[in-house]
């Protein structure tokens, strides 16, 4: 409206326009009202309010217009008085009301401020994260420097021209603020497509009424200034899709828009979580009969009203998992997430995520459950949710749960080990984790199913188990972005094995340098049996590619398995690859560059090296995703054994996807010799408790019964002593359709010498 002031034109035709649209909009956003809260989220006073008070603003520039106009002063009056009409609103908000102020000025840095860095929590958000000049060259090629003359064109013309107009200055604006926004976030690139080819189109337009004929009876005419013509428009148009091998790509890029765009249009991870999610909305029972069988199901696509606290009806259930998976687990599984990509329920996600113990999980989780009938009843978790590793092209997402929780910090859980090489540079070899990680809920789901889990590993031959062992130089150190690493040793090999907990103890002990364990699914220490939660199932697409159904989603949606790459990595050059190479061989002078060649050459030793690593650093199927229920959990309480003294409590579980695995908790004896557990895998009756009666068709079931036994001991004669018992347990007394406990007697088995 200033321009058309300047240039003597009357800004009430913009203006008419501009009430008509803005009031619109605002009478609009009024049937959507939900709240007098302001919020960018919730439609409340906030959307109608700033319709209608930007369309009184248009009344009053046109107003303002015609006053100026009737007085003696100079057009560029008009926008000096706009502007310092816009600074006093300002000020004034600023000083009167600065909560207000505050809001919008957070609002706008966040959508527009991109020199500023995105929050913490923002920061854990891919599409959050700024652009790059390396992602416009990436998305628009040479319609980056086309765009930039056609706007240039526009500006020029606002100055110059005679009959300038209004709305391509107003392209020209608009296109400037989305590629501010887009510098802000990422995702703002999917809007600056429409600006980028307006911008294009009005070059175009202007090359060919430049230099096009001035009369239309000599069309058929050919002239030098119309091939030329011809020739730009076509460069224009098609250059930017059919790109300019070598000069706008690199050798690995495609060379076409459409190539670039069919090379990054695949799926990505909801491939490898589709087997689980419709696995879920099979074999779960649907929201309202969870234990309710008879219960009236909650519709997917009813209406529902709007409320702080939602009362959900008995038999309703929250998913459990991390938000960025939430608006899956709702559209794919039709069930009720706990987080979703709004980040509600972000910071119970997390904090449960990363609980301790199951206690602080139980009491996390009481904070959102209904009640006994309506609560959180499955565990959603992928590879990427235990990855420490959060850098591209991995994109592990452990790091992320922390900014939404001030218990908790990333220090706490894993650091990095770095190499440097003799001109300074630094890599990273491995991420190393420390015993919080591996007590943390997550893990203990991923990586151990809910078993006790300790640190002794077995290497192929070995009789007993070794315990891991890593050491690095100095002590750990904090870079600028508050991140932690500490230096690998100068020979490069960090990682070693050694023969018993007290040597590792021994070496691990008032040492900064050293720890146990750390390396993938290796701990640091002890890591307790979950008593309430059990695998149910797992997908067939492998984080590793190390099933068919991984291989066939590679091939037809491209998905890709990253993991697979630093997992050969971290064998390589932890130090891991090597302790295996010198047991398999035998040959203990074999050194860590030989490793590395016989992996890179994929000889029979090096395939095995690779084997023998994943199946150490992955105590069981690292699948893309895995569920888990949580249930009441049998109680077994035995009797007959010494007093004060450990019953391991072991069942074989075979899922349907995977390899086999075993659960194992341990307890202690009374001074009576009697023990109780509680255990949340059942050895039989499935089949009688499926989603038609209200609970879960299970995908891993035990195939064996509960051993319970505890150590040997030797009398004075010589002979091994135990106490022993096996039990069963059923599906009804594991979801708490059965309250009896199973009972058990351990039984005395004497063992004599061997000689």
């Amino acid at each position: 409206m200033s321009a058309e002031h300047v240039r003597g034109k009357s800004p009430e035709h913009p203006a008419f326009v501009g009430v008509v649209a803005l009031s619109t909009a605002g009478l609009m956003q009024l049937l959507l009202f939900r709240s007098f809260e302001m919020s960018s989220t919730v439609r409340g006073i906030l959307q109608p309010g700033m319709g209608l008070a930007v369309a009184a603003g248009v009344v009053f520039l046109a107003w303002l217009s015609r006053e100026v106009d009737s007085r003696d002063v100079s057009r560029l009056a008009y926008p000096g008085v706009v502007a310092g009409s816009i600074l006093l609103s300002v000020g004034l908000v600023f000083v009167l009301l600065p909560g207000i102020f505050d809001y919008f000025f957070g609002q706008v840095d966040r959508v527009l401020g991109f020199i500023t860095s995105p929050s913490e929590t923002a920061g854990t958000v891919g599409e959050a994260q700024p652009a790059s000049t390396d992602d416009f060259d990436r998305w628009y090629k040479l319609a980056n420097y086309t765009a930039i003359l056609g706007a240039g064109m526009l500006i020029v013309k606002q100055f110059f021209a005679d009959e300038s107009r209004g709305e391509e200055l107003l392209v020209v604006v608009w296109a400037a603020f989305m590629v501010a926004a887009t510098f802000t976030q990422i995702r703002f690139g999917y809007y600056l497509t429409v600006p980028v080819g307006a911008l294009n189109a009005a070059l175009v337009g202007f090359i060919m009424k430049t230099m096009g004929s001035p009369s239309g009876d000599r069309i058929l005419d050919i002239e030098l200034y119309q091939v030329i013509t011809i020739f730009v428009v076509v460069l224009v148009i098609f250059v930017p899709m059919v790109g300019v091998v070598g000069l706008f790509n690199d050798e690995n890029s495609a060379d076409t828009a459409r190539e670039l765009a069919d090379a990054r249009s695949a799926p990505g991870g909801i491939v490898g979580w589709k087997d689980s999610l419709d696995w879920m909305n099979e074999n779960t029972p649907e929201e309202g009969q969870y234990g309710n069988p008879d219960g009236e199901a909650m519709d997917l696509w009813g209406q529902y009203r709007l409320t702080d606290d939602y009362d959900y009806p008995d038999g309703a259930y929250g998913v459990m998992s991390w938000w960025d998976y939430g608006h899956w687990i709702t559209g794919q599984a039709e069930r009720i997430p706990n987080a979703n990509p709004f980040q509600e329920g972000a910071s119970v996600a997390a904090e449960f995520l990363l609980a301790q113990n199951e206690t602080q999980a139980e009491q996390v989780l009481s904070t959102v459950d209904e009640n006994e009938n309506a609560k959180t009843r499955y565990v959603m978790v992928d590879w990427k949710m235990v990855e420490t590793e959060s850098s591209r092209p991995l994109g592990g997402k452990f790091f992320a749960p922390t900014a939404f929780t001030d218990k908790y910090d990333n220090q706490q859980f894993y650091t990095r080990i770095l190499a440097t090489n003799q001109q300074g540079r630094s890599r990273t070899i491995s991420m190393l984790n420390k015993q919080p990680y591996y007590r943390s809920m997550v893990a203990r789901l991923y990586h151990f199913h809910g078993s006790s889990e300790d640190p002794g590993v077995r290497l192929p031959g070995s009789q007993q188990p070794k315990i891991p062992v890593v050491e690095w130089t100095g002590t750990e150190r904090e870079t600028r972005t508050g991140a932690t690493f500490v230096e690998a040793p100068q020979n490069g090999t960090a990682l070693r094995f050694v023969d018993s907990m007290e040597e590792a103890r021994n070496i691990t002990e008032n040492n900064p340098s050293a720890q146990i364990g750390g390396i993938g699914g290796m701990p640091s220490g002890e890591v307790p049996a979950l008593e309430h939660y059990r695998l149910v199932q797992m997908s067939d697409v492998n984080a590793l590619g190390r099933s068919n159904a991984s291989l066939e989603a590679n091939s037809e949606h491209r998905l890709q398995f990253y993991k697979q790459r630093y997992t050969r990595r971290t064998i390589a050059t932890t130090g891991l690859g090597l302790e295996i190479a010198r047991t398999l061989s035998g040959d203990q002078s074999m050194t860590r560059r030989q490793v590395i060649q016989e992996m890179s050459q994929r000889t029979q030793l090096g395939r095995q090296i690779q084997a023998v690593g994943e199946q150490l650093l992955f105590p069981n199927t690292p699948a893309w995703t895995k569920v888990f229920e949580r249930v009441p959990g049998a109680t077994i309480e035995g009797e007959g054994g010494p007093p004060n003294t450990e019953v391991t409590i072991s069942v074989p579980i075979e899922p349907e996807n995977g390899d086999p695995f075993q659960y194992t908790q341990t307890v202690e004896t009374d001074s009576d010799g009697e023990f109780t557990a509680t255990v949340p895998y059942a050895t039989e009756g499935y089949d009688n408790w499926g989603p038609e009666n209200g609970y879960t068709n299970v995908s891993a079931r035990a195939n064996g019964s509960y051993r319970l036994q505890t150590g040997f001991r030797q009398n004075e004669s010589g002979y091994q002593i135990t106490y022993f018992a096996s039990a069963n347990v059923t599906e009804a007394q594991v979801i708490g359709e059965d309250e009896s406990a199973v009972q058990v007697t351990l039984s005395e088995q004497v063992i004599p010498p061997l000689n």
